[in-house]
């Protein structure tokens, strides 16, 4: 309809005129003027009605049939407003857009009055606004019903005042049923369960079972403003921990958005818009309440708050205050998971009733994973196979990924081993994780009568055991492979405890203060996982500060000392240089052990044990002969299928000589 030459008159289309004389038994009313005219112009036998017939707004009659039943649609769209508590004019502005995007007939209808038929998913506000008769005079309610249905999410902002329904609105009106409990069932989605359980993640520690009691106490109570943030670097399995939590404690887990609904049509998929999943966690924030015991999380929770908090007013993409309100007033707790914490903006960190940081798993729990993974894949993996995988950092996801490739391979035998290390060790390549696996064990495991130490071992090691595992300090040195991290380790299986260990090449990092940091978080994650920690290299971290020529060196020295001396559990440091070591450090451990080479009595025992023969008289007098090069030699014997105690004793001979290769050698 456009303006007549009257001021009062209105031109009503051919196209308008057409799309009335198609859908009027549909419209539940009838326009007589209109209907005489078109009787009487096609009597005449016209062939155009623009430009003919005028009337004024005055003249148009009452409803000439009943007012029609609510439909499918309409029921949908009410159902909307009520759950989300929407006013009368914001239900009547989104019903408009949702009929002008969704609706072909009156897509049709806004072509026809336009003149300009559009066939996209958006739609002119002011058009719709038209539809849902709010006046472009009432400024103030048109922008306030703009403003609630963009903050919900229900309405997308396309630029040029078009806007356009947020996928979850278009899967809802989509969707064939009128059933409240149909449509909230499609907003929950089905539970994926977890692929991990609660002993998969007893690395968190302290940080767990405090989790896990401030939950359950915001589940029972039904708290308001109950969120928490899960943190950490990628595949650390903190989506899994939400859905094992949420078995744990008997409740309903609803993943906020993870997958949009194309407007293309129902079953076509498409990436979810931020407005997208702030609708989807309007809704189900709205309905979990009803439902009980429900825990919403929110994954790569960051892309909704990246921008909100922006000290650039004008480079905002949401408003602060509505964001900060969605935190504190969910009537059911949330769980926000993100990579990266800071990008989720300090005024909402504050509003956390607690942050989870997730780290790697320790050997134990991945070797737990991979077990649990195998059977399920039906895969025979060699223990040996096993104890690789598990020694690898990798995280469970990386883990899953190595030994579902292994399934293709075969479910038994050597490459299916390979298959699941190489595969892994590749995806670690590429995450920039992948680093050199711990030394393997020895053939015989820690002896202390075959360790030749300055101390008495076996004393420490019941003096220990019977403190019990407190503020203990281990600082032992000596040539590689005389015993250093075995001993360590075995210290820590006394004390029952897991171990942590750590080399230099984990701590060094390339930017100032990553270091320092990185040396925190080492001491944390021992301390909330009460593990015993291992540094191997040492001498790496606690040179002498006196030969500094940064500072960050000094820093870095600092920075261990420091959490060395308030570190509330065992702790072991190994160093094959000593004489590198700040002075100050000495001080700092309550043991300090020298170990040196093998004596000719444990070199016999030692071969005897390994090799089931005597040794060679010239074997016992080898030095400096540690238990590192048994290790290497009783592999390499294997390999090559020799028991000859001659040949072998010239394989360990080989491994001396190897030590003095570029150097002078000193003494006897």
């Amino acid at each position: 309809m456009r303006p007549g030459r009257g001021k009062t008159k209105l031109e009503i289309t051919d196209e308008l005129i057409e799309w009335y004389k198609s859908h009027r038994r549909l419209l539940g009313f009838r326009v007589g003027p209109i209907d005489t005219w078109i009787r009487e112009a096609e009597s005449a036998r016209r062939s155009s009605f623009g430009n003919t017939l005028r009337f004024t707004p005055s003249n148009l009659p009452e409803l000439t049939e009943a007012t029609p039943k609510v439909s499918a649609f309409q029921s949908r769209v009410d159902w909307i407003g009520r759950t989300l508590i929407l006013e009368p004019a914001e239900v009547s502005l989104l019903g408009a857009v949702a009929r002008l995007t969704q609706v072909p007939r009156f897509r049709e209808l806004i072509g026809a009055a336009s003149g300009c038929m559009r066939d996209d998913d958006e739609v002119p506000i002011k058009n719709a606004a038209h539809m849902a008769g709010l006046s472009e005079r009432d400024t103030q309610l048109l922008g306030a019903c703009r403003t609630a249905l963009f903050q919900l999410g229900l309405l997308e902002d396309r630029g040029g005042f078009d806007v356009a329904l947020s996928a979850p609105v278009a899967a809802i009106l989509a969707s064939r049923t009128t059933s409240e409990e149909a449509m909230r069932r499609s907003l929950f989605g089905e539970l994926t369960p977890s692929s991990l359980n609660m002993s998969d993640f007893n690395h968190l520690g302290s940080a767990r079972e405090l989790f896990l009691s401030l939950l359950d106490g915001a589940v029972q109570k039904q708290v308001s403003g109950a969120s928490f943030l899960f943190h950490g670097e990628p595949g650390t399995g903190k989506t899994e921990f939400a859905r094992a939590v949420a078995a744990e404690l008997e409740a309903q887990v609803v993943f906020i958005g993870e997958v949009g609904s194309d407007r293309r049509g129902p079953h076509r998929m498409a990436e979810p818009t931020r407005a997208d999943r702030l609708a989807h966690l309007s809704f189900a924030s709205a309905l979990a309440k009803r439902a009980g015991r429900t825990i919403l999380v929110i994954d790569e929770a960051d892309d909704i708050f990246t921008g909100v908090d922006d000290e650039e007013h004008s480079n905002r993409t949401g408003s602060k205050v509505f964001m900060n309100r969605v935190v504190e007033t969910c009537p059911v707790p949330m769980i926000w998971i993100t990579n990266h914490p800071g990008r989720m903006g300090p005024a909402v960190l504050r509003r956390m009733l607690t942050a989870v940081e997730f780290r790697e798993a320790d050997m134990t729990t991945r070797r737990r994973i991979v077990e649990r993974h195998a059977r399920a894949h039906e895969i025979a993996f060699a223990d040996h196979d096993i104890a690789a995988l598990a020694a690898l950092p990798a995280s469970p996801a990386l883990l899953q990924a190595g030994i579902r490739a292994a399934s293709l391979v075969g479910n038994s035998g050597a490459a299916s081993g390979e298959a699941a290390v190489a595969v892994t060790r590749s995806l670690l390549r590429v995450a920039g994780r992948d680093r050199p696996a711990l030394a393997i064990p020895g053939p015989i495991g820690f002896d202390a009568s075959l360790t030749n130490a300055d101390q008495d071992l076996p004393e420490i090691e019941r003096r220990v055991v019977l403190v019990g595992p407190g503020a203990l300090s281990f600082l032992f040195s000596g040539l590689p492979g005389t015993g250093k991290s075995a001993f360590a380790r075995h210290l820590a299986a006394r004390l029952g405890m897991e171990i942590l260990e750590k080399r230099a090449s984990d701590l060094l990092g390339m930017f100032v203060g990553e270091s320092e940091k990185q040396i925190a978080d080492a001491f944390r994650e021992a301390a909330d996982t009460r593990c015993f920690l291992i540094f191997d290299e040492a001498d790496s971290l606690l040179s002498d500060r006196a030969g500094a020529r940064h500072g960050w060196e000094v820093s870095q020295v600092n920075e261990m000392l420091t959490w060395m001396e308030s570190h509330p559990l065992p702790f072991a440091a190994t160093t094959n240089l000593a004489a590198r070591l700040d002075p100050a450090v000495q001080r700092r451990f309550l043991f300090k052990v020298r170990f040196e080479a093998m004596t000719p009595a444990q070199i016999a025992s030692t071969f005897a044990r390994i090799f089931g023969a005597p040794a060679p008289a010239a074997v016992e007098r080898l030095h400096p002969l540690t238990q590192g090069d048994f290790s290497i030699v009783a592999r390499k014997a294997r390999v090559m299928r020799e028991g000859c105690p001659a040949l072998i004793g010239k394989m360990l001979a080989s491994e001396v000589e190897a030590k003095y290769v570029g150097c002078s050698r000193i003494g006897f």
